[in-house]
């Protein structure tokens, strides 16, 4: 198993590092989408910029993994995603 550093909001990189998992001898098998950050305080509060500094790390990036992944991962393989932690311990005054 081998672990690699990006930046998730940039496509490219996330290009890279999901070719370069598929380079190694047993190729690309799966790809675990753990990626997140939050804003505390309430959502309805949230200001625009924050969600816009959000939306990055939390949907594009995963979707730019996860494009990279497909072309390797060919007919099998898993993309598995982990959810956020609020989902299950929600935390007051958090906005995610």
């Amino acid at each position: 198993m081998a672990t690699s550093e990006l930046d998730v909001v940039d496509s490219e990189s996330c290009a890279r590092v999901v070719a370069d998992a598929a380079q190694a001898p047993d190729g690309l098998d799966i790809l675990v989408l753990a990626t997140g950050v939050a804003a505390l305080g309430p959502a309805a509060g949230t200001p625009d910029a924050v969600a816009y500094e959000l939306l990055p790390v939390n949907t594009l990036g995963p979707i730019a993994l996860t494009r990279a992944a497909l072309a390797e991962l060919g007919g099998g393989g898993v993309v598995a995603v982990l959810s956020a932690v609020p989902a299950y311990a929600l935390t007051a005054n958090m906005a995610v």
